[in-house]
């Protein structure tokens, strides 16, 4: 089996260890190009020798993302749950929409 990343790493920062002024929480949701290369050994040895206890360690930061308040906010949630079909049809055509946006020039 063949492990590789799922995009070139050409155009990906090198290391996230030289990124100090970053916050330490949004931080570990990054990983640059020898993360991701560190990424692919854990996930190669996780394979071969069937003990995932690494993997479990390295996706603690993601997991923390996906219920943080940085990244989820419950006031737009709920504006989002409110969305209706309705909602993305327009009041006018857009003859009439072109026009009234040329009407101030």
């Amino acid at each position: 089996m063949w492990v590789a990343s799922s995009c070139s790493l050409l155009h990906s920062p090198i290391d996230l260890s030289v990124e100090t002024r970053l916050d330490a929480e949004v931080k570990s949701w990054f990983a640059f190009a020898l993360q991701k290369c560190h990424e692919l050994a854990l996930l190669r040895d996780a394979l071969n020798s069937g003990d995932t206890a690494a993997l479990a360690e390295w996706s603690a930061p993601i997991q923390a993302r996906r219920h943080s308040t940085r990244v989820h906010n419950p006031a737009v949630e709920k504006r989002l749950a409110a969305i209706t079909a309705q909602d993305s049809q327009r009041a006018n055509v857009y003859e009439v929409r072109a026009e009234a946006q040329r009407a101030p020039f």
